[in-house]
């Protein structure tokens, strides 16, 4: 047991040592030698691990894929103040892609996206999942409640998302000056709603 738990500390601190390098300096630029000096474990532990630095990438990104830094569980579905509820959901994800912590890895797995596209399918499914997840739900909500008029859920959802997200997520990822304030991510998400709501809500 001993020797069990003292294998699965050295991976995890491979594990993160690999995380930090990858999203500092990208695939190209990091070693297996130089994640295993900077994990303080010989290269041969590294290895035993993830028997190619390939697999290592892969390991990283599926941990990052699977945080989401702020959730949407709190948010109310059975709420009837749709726009509220809409704007909520809405912060959430915007929330979720402007944080540095996703950004880091999806400039990451961007720049080797011709080596590994599985793993962007992997990032783009895990960013935000909880919340457009719990969007999904509000809408079909919505629309039995004769509140929203659309033919196509899920195309609803994407249209929804992209009209939230607009063009700054572009500009952050390109490293541009952008104001992520929780002030200005709340104006956002209000503005986005309202565009939303006007197209989507039964006429007459």
């Amino acid at each position: 047991m001993a020797a069990t738990r003292e294998y699965q500390r050295k991976a995890e601190e491979v594990l993160t040592a690999a995380e930090e390098l990858f999203l500092r300096h990208g695939y190209t630029d990091t070693t297996m030698q130089v994640v295993a000096a900077h994990a303080g474990v010989a290269k041969a532990t590294v290895y035993s691990n993830f028997p190619t630095k390939d697999a290592l990438f892969e390991a990283v990104v599926s941990r990052r894929a699977e945080v989401n830094p702020i959730g949407a569980e709190h948010i109310d579905l059975e709420s009837h103040d749709t726009r509220a509820t809409l704007v909520e959901l809405a912060t959430c994800f915007l929330s979720a892609i402007y944080s540095r912590e996703h950004l880091e890895l999806l400039r990451t797995v961007v720049a080797d996206a011709r080596r590994f596209p599985h793993l962007g399918a992997l990032v783009v499914e895990g960013a935000g999942l909880q919340t457009r997840t719990r969007i999904r739900e509000y809408f079909a909500r919505l629309i039995a409640r004769s509140e929203l008029q659309i033919n196509d859920l899920d195309m609803a959802v994407e249209y929804f998302l992209a009209i939230i997200k607009a063009d700054r997520h572009v500009k952050l990822l390109l490293n541009q000056d952008v104001d992520t304030t929780p002030e200005t991510i709340r104006t956002i998400a209000e503005g986005a709603v309202d565009i939303f709501l006007n197209g989507s809500r039964p006429r007459g």
